[in-house]
């Protein structure tokens, strides 16, 4: 195919599937790249264009069915209360046999790290725990301090989404579930 430089061309890509309505095969969401590689015989010269794409493989009116009927609203941030009484499980047989010669004390969360982490939307917070708590330089000696600073980061966020998704985890049962579709397709 020859292109006039000075002209548009538009390329169209119909897909189109060749199955029948009761069609059971690979649904899903799929990505990929497409790379168109142009040759510029006048110069020599080769280039390639390349484009993320994306395609949604199902039957329409499944993919109505779940399409979502309201925005996603996250859950309303919570006032953590103390826990109250907490009861011991059995401790492991294996553990008694371990002769232990010091107890480790408590290793919490530094008390800047909430601070750095409770306001702000993700990107912002991002930045802050880069900007301000991670060393400039990761090397020999900012290793353990870079480290350690990422496992408290991991450490509250953990810690706040189990806070946070508390009710609705503890309202969830083993269900033994056939999932129907009452549609015509």
């Amino acid at each position: 195919m020859t292109f006039d430089p000075e002209g548009v061309t538009s390329l169209i890509f119909l897909i189109h599937s060749s199955s029948s309505s009761n069609y059971s095969g690979n649904r899903g969401r799929y990505q990929d790249r497409v790379e168109f590689i142009f040759d510029n015989v006048s110069l020599g010269q080769t280039f390639t264009i390349g484009r993320p794409v994306q395609a949604v493989v199902g039957v329409a009116a499944e993919l109505e069915i779940l399409r979502p009927t309201a925005p996603y609203e996250p859950p309303k941030p919570r006032v953590r209360e103390p826990e109250g009484q907490v009861i011991e499980g059995e401790r492991p047989s294996a553990l008694a046999k371990i002769n232990w010669v010091v107890t480790l004390p408590e290793a919490g969360v530094p008390d800047y790290i909430p601070s750095a982490l409770e306001r702000g939307v993700r990107t912002e917070q991002i930045q802050r725990v880069q900007r301000i708590l991670l060393p400039r330089v990761l090397n020999e000696e900012t290793y353990g301090k870079h480290w350690k600073t990422l496992l408290w980061v991991e450490e509250f966020q953990m810690k706040s989404v189990q806070f946070n998704y508390a009710p609705v985890l503890s309202n969830l049962t083993m269900l033994n579930l056939e999932l129907t579709c009452n549609s015509t397709i």
